[in-house]
């Protein structure tokens, strides 16, 4: 007989042992999506705080809750790398159209001296060839206050040689 009652007992000893770490398992499996903590002996803790938490279950054994925190930070960490992109993307954009905007002034400023500038040789070949024209003594037979002699045999009483005899030919002499 007592072997019979040493072999069940060693029976539900070893029952006990095998179920012991398959309860374990489960309760790990089965955490609450709550839980801040798992205490010592396996349960879970909704404490807000470590301190007290799991107090009566021999203490905290793993605390969650700093988890929670965590992923809380690296979302706020994702999103400020995010807007600091985009601000860098919109100062690149920016500085492209500066670029853009000096490079058509430079463009428009070149364009406009080269106007200028054969502006300026027009008037100064224009002016050569009135000063290419031959300068003469007045003859008698020209009017008193004539300045030049046009190419069509016309006389010039204007106050200035630039236009002189311009709807005659040109100049063919100026006076003297």
């Amino acid at each position: 007989m007592k072997i019979r009652q040493l072999a069940s007992a060693l029976c539900v000893a070893g029952a006990l042992a095998f179920a012991v770490p398959a309860l374990a398992s489960t309760a790990e499996a089965a955490k609450p999506k709550n839980a801040t903590a798992k205490c010592t002996d396996g349960t879970y803790s909704t404490a807000k705080t470590k301190q007290g938490a799991c107090s009566g279950h021999g203490g905290v054994a793993t605390w969650y809750a700093d988890e929670k925190g965590e992923k809380a930070k690296d979302k706020a960490d994702k999103t400020a790398a995010k807007a600091e992109k985009e601000t860098k993307s919109a100062a690149k954009t920016a500085e492209k159209e500066t670029k853009t905007a000096a490079k058509a002034t430079e463009k428009e400023t070149k364009t406009a001296a080269k106007a200028t500038e054969k502006e300026a040789k027009t008037a100064a070949k224009a002016t050569e060839k009135e000063t290419k024209t031959a300068t003469v003594a007045r003859p008698a037979a020209a009017p008193a206050d004539a300045i030049a002699q046009c190419n069509d045999g016309t006389y010039s009483q204007a106050k200035q040689h630039r236009g002189a005899c311009s709807n005659h030919g040109g100049v063919k002499a100026w006076y003297k």
